[in-house]
């Protein structure tokens, strides 16, 4: 090769190392901020570019769709900047295989003058126990370079044999844990396989970066701290955020160097929307000339439950008069009321799960209560039985005989979750034949260290106990509606008709003006209708706000109206899944009180 050309080809490699040093800034923690990608933290449940950090956390977050852009001026000498363009997209589904297995889509993209950077992927999170998943993220990396910004180079040269970019896999592993309410933990590394982003293969690692977070809540308010691996060293990230019931948040990080600082929140602006600002700015050595950047996401969320509306207070049966205007001829009215104007409707699902261990003899066991009852939970019902409760038991009657493993697991989980909250108890009913058997149990959880007041012990007669299940209980699922009240009267009061009428109708419109049911029939008006809350199609009128009236031609063919009145229509749905396990486990989840009953 020409000796003229070498001094143009160290131009370029000093080129070309200098954009890998800024990509390496970009995979590893240093002072250049503004080039690293979209990321949150390994431990946020609501920021959907936490799931860049560690996939584990996706089988923890909801399922949403989430598009950023980060604007930012880098100062680079005090003649000015280079503006950079950055930007993500995320698709989450934490539920896609039934509730252990997620999934979602992972893109991120950066652009300046000199090269490009894109990474296109997939990360899949499974929950291994209740509060712990696992995950990991597979992305193609392309790295390019924009030869026409190069100044005083040979194409021809080696480096380039391979042409100007250069694509590979990149994997990222994480954990994520939340063993009790208030404290997360994460663990995991990313760029764990190494990369050689090197266009001729010679070896330019991207380093990996391990990483390591605990997060604990005090009430709205939760503090997180993160140790990551950097080719530079450790580096200690913090952050302090506030959520509310919502999912949004408030939240400001730094480092223990406190070379830069970041600002960021989410906003619940309502239905499945939010957005997202964040603010940073860099104190480091590259940040001389800098306005810092400026991060805008919007979030929809699938499947989030809309806001429930104001509770509507129907006004008092009245009936409503005017009094007629001064003249000389009075005009006919007719005047309308309802036995009721006010409709509750109720729709009550129960779906039951019964794991595939437990055996059939067990399942014989069971009452119509332990798997749920259709009406159970939306009227007030006096209990089956009333137990009396038993005062100074034997506290030398011990457990005697034979229990499985599960049986003891039980008795163990249940004295944890309630020795946990002192405002929980435990209850032990059992026919009076077996009040031995329950002062038993009774006297293992005080063993366990549960205070004698938070257990109650009271016998049933045998013959009040709950009658056992039926084959219809064990259904999959049931399903019940129920309507309060039934149906409604309309009543239609006349006055001041000397002149008969020809036809009537009767109209109900919802909110929009909208007919949902209209009556209509010749002659007389009739002094009342029956209605069953159903609309032209048969189906009952939606929840809303309705106005019904009457109007009728009389035998000079004018047309009168009647007064307007006011329906209001109110649907409550209650979904209750039952859950039929041998599996202790099941038990950490929390309860205001816990029942052992003895059947058998």
């Amino acid at each position: 090769m020409d000796s003229r050309m070498r001094p143009q080809r160290v131009t370029l490699r000093r080129l070309l190392a200098a954009a890998g040093l800024v990509l390496f800034y970009w995979s590893g923690g240093t002072p250049a901020r503004a080039q690293q990608p979209l990321m949150g933290p390994s431990l946020s449940m609501e920021d959907p570019m936490a799931v860049f950090a560690n996939p584990a956390i996706l089988s923890f977050q909801r399922a949403r769709l989430a598009l950023g852009a980060k604007a930012y001026h880098l100062g680079v000498s005090e003649a000015g900047g280079v503006p950079l363009r950055q930007g993500a997209f995320v698709l989450s589904t934490p539920f896609l295989l039934s509730d252990r297995f997620g999934a979602g889509a992972l893109v991120q993209y950066f652009d300046s003058p000199i090269f490009q950077r894109t990474s296109i992927g997939l990360g899949v999170s499974a929950r291994v126990l209740r509060f712990v998943s696992v995950g990991v993220q597979l992305a193609a990396f392309n790295l390019s370079y924009d030869a026409a910004n190069f100044i005083e180079f040979d194409p021809a040269d080696p480096v380039f044999a391979g042409g100007y970019s250069r694509t590979v896999i990149n994997a990222s592993l994480g954990a994520y844990a939340q063993p009790l309410p208030a404290l997360s933990l994460s663990l995991g590394v990313r760029n764990a396989n190494s990369p050689d982003l090197s266009l001729v293969g010679d070896g330019v690692l991207l380093s990996p970066e391990p990483f390591i977070g605990a997060g604990y809540a005090v009430g709205p308010v939760r503090a997180l701290l993160e140790l990551v691996g950097t080719p530079y060293g450790a580096e200690t990230r913090w952050s302090v955020e506030a959520v509310s019931l919502a999912g949004s948040y408030l939240r400001f990080s730094s480092n223990t160097a406190f070379d830069q600082a970041r600002v960021e929140g989410l906003l619940h602006v309502g239905g499945p929307i939010s957005v997202s600002y964040g603010y940073e700015l860099p104190f480091g050595a590259l940040g001389g000339a800098t306005n810092g950047s400026h991060t805008v996401s919007v979030v929809y969320e699938f499947g989030r439950t809309p806001d429930l509306p104001d509770p509507i207070v129907p006004p008092a049966f009245l009936y409503t008069t005017e009094l007629p205007a001064l003249d000389p001829v009075l005009r006919p009215r007719v005047y309308t009321s309802a036995t009721s104007d006010y409709l509750r409707y109720y729709e009550q699902i129960i779906v039951r799960q019964i794991d595939s261990d437990v055996p059939d003899e067990a399942l014989r066991q069971l009452t119509e209560a332990d798997l749920g009852a259709l009406d159970s939970v939306l009227v007030a019902r006096p209990p089956a039985y009333a137990p009396a409760p038993i005062y100074d038991p034997n506290e030398r009657v011990v457990m005697t005989g034979s229990y499985s493993s599960q049986y003891e697991a039980s008795l163990r989980e249940a004295g944890r979750v309630v020795g946990r909250d002192e405002t929980q108890t435990i209850r032990v009913t059992a026919p009076s034949g077996d009040v031995l058997r329950a002062t038993g149990i009774r006297n293992r959880l005080v063993a366990q260290g549960i205070p004698e007041n938070r257990i109650e012990l009271s016998p049933a007669p045998a013959d009040s106990m709950l009658e056992p299940a039926t084959q219809e209980s064990f259904l999959p699922e049931a399903y019940m509606l129920r309507l309060e009240p039934a149906e409604t009267v309309l009543y239609f009061l006349g006055a001041n008709q000397d002149s008969a009428a020809v036809d009537w109708e009767v109209r109900v419109e919802d909110a929009d003006g909208r007919v949902v049911r209209s009556f209509s029939g010749a002659g007389a008006v009739p002094d009342q209708l029956m209605w069953d809350w159903m609309d032209e199609t048969g189906a009952v009128i939606a929840p809303g706000v309705y106005q019904y009236r009457m109007s009728w031609t009389d035998r000079q063919g004018e047309r009168h109206v009647s007064n307007r009145r006011t329906l209001y229509v109110q649907k409550f749905l209650r979904k209750t899944t039952v859950r039929v396990t041998r599996d202790p486990e099941a038990l950490r989840r929390e309860a205001d009180r816990i029942e052992l009953r003895i059947q058998h």
